[in-house]
């Protein structure tokens, strides 16, 4: 494939051959889409070429490649900064490439003033995993917070067997700021506002920490969040490391309606261990 949108990406003039002509990548498809006429219409047409037929998967990797490469389909994997970056992008460049917006319309995903959102007190939120799809996992993202036990008489540890809750826990999330509305083509969805987002939103920087016991009889020190949503206070728990190794999953478990465990007495959380997010989503 040509690389039409890393070389409009350098900021330099696109010369194709009769050949590349008749071969368009992922972008040219876009842009060509006859529905599309405005940013609207084309954030339809983006989500119907990158939300089908295994054209991107969601995942954290510590690399954000670059919109030109996206838009040429030469990497079809990354963060959620990476998929806005892209469709703000290609709305950018000038027509048949793109629809040539005004760059001052469009907010920057990753500013507070343009597509950046953190929860309501800049801590993280939790959303619901789901597109118009599915639930639990999107374009191959899964949800990183396992269900919690009812009754939580005791510390139940998680494992691959322990089922997910459809719900994701972020440090922060990415969409494309447009007159108001939020942009996001990694959940497929146009948010009237950012609050919008979430279910709960995570209020404190640094866990509490409480002592619990397994039922084994062994007692393990947890980290819990407190987060508001849903007309009161809920908690999740950050899993221990070898729960978070025998998952694969840096994750969670929750919603617990109250507060498990003992209050811990020792040393501050931030000498025993520290958030564990997914940050470069």
């Amino acid at each position: 494939m040509p690389n039409v949108y890393q070389v409009l990406q350098n900021k330099m003039p696109v010369f194709l051959k009769p050949s590349e002509l008749k071969t368009k990548v992922p972008g040219q498809i876009i842009a060509g889409d006859p529905s599309v006429r405005d940013f609207p219409t084309l954030f339809q047409a983006f989500c119907k070429y990158f939300r089908t037929g295994g054209h991107w998967i969601w995942n954290g990797g510590s690399v954000t490649p670059s919109s030109g490469s996206i838009l040429d389909g030469a990497r079809n994997q990354g963060q959620c900064l990476a998929l806005a970056n892209a469709l703000r992008f290609l709305a950018l460049q000038p027509k048949p490439f793109g629809l040539g917006i005004n760059e001052g319309e469009l907010g920057e995903p990753s500013t507070d003033a343009g597509g950046l959102f953190k929860g309501q007190f800049g801590f993280g939120f939790v959303s619901e995993h789901s597109d118009l799809t599915s639930r639990g996992s999107v374009l191959g993202l899964q949800s990183n917070v396992f269900q919690a036990p009812n009754p939580a008489t005791h510390l139940t540890l998680v494992s691959m067997a322990t089922p997910r809750s459809g719900l994701y826990l972020w440090e922060n999330h990415k969409t494309v700021s447009y007159l108001g509305r939020y942009y996001d083509p990694s959940y497929g969805r146009i948010w009237d506002n950012k609050p919008q987002m979430a279910k709960f939103h995570i209020k404190v920087a640094n866990p509490l920490q409480r002592v619990e016991t397994t039922p084994a009889g062994k007692q393990e020190t947890t980290l819990y969040y407190p987060a508001s949503g849903g007309g009161g206070d809920v908690y999740f728990r950050s899993l221990l490391p070898a729960e978070a190794q025998a998952t694969n999953c840096n994750g969670y478990q929750g919603p617990f309606a109250a507060l498990p465990g003992q209050e811990w007495v020792g040393p501050s959380v931030s000498g025993i261990k520290q958030m564990v997010f997914n940050k470069k989503n």
